[in-house]
């Protein structure tokens, strides 16, 4: 009966160290001095553009919820995309430098 309480105890302490550890390191999973942040045209909706620390970016709503991420490799500089609003619930994610564009979609 000890053997299982100290089995149950040992599990218990590792699945707890691991939800710990994945929750500081989805916070550290962003690099936020450069944020960008767009109004779309009738001033309605807020969006956030953050890089990871390859440079790949994520679109965030106001309240947090991510929309859109980047999946190809990132990138070995530093780069930044712009938003270009196609309507109040679309916009062109793009960077020149890299000619690449996509286009998203606000979910609602």
């Amino acid at each position: 009966m000890r053997k299982y309480r100290k089995l149950l105890l040992v599990f218990v302490l590792i699945i707890g160290f691991f939800f710990t550890c994945k929750g500081l390191f989805r916070n550290l999973r962003y690099e936020t001095t450069f944020d960008q942040s767009f109004i779309s045209p009738n001033r309605n909706t807020k969006i956030f553009v953050r890089y990871d620390y390859v440079s790949r970016p994520s679109v965030f709503l106001k309240d947090g919820r991510e929309i859109y991420s980047y999946e190809g490799p990132g990138f070995m500089e530093t780069l930044q995309f712009d938003v270009e609003w196609v309507d109040n619930d679309t916009f062109i994610l793009y960077n020149k430098q890299v000619n690449e564009s996509y286009t998203v979609e606000i979910p609602r």
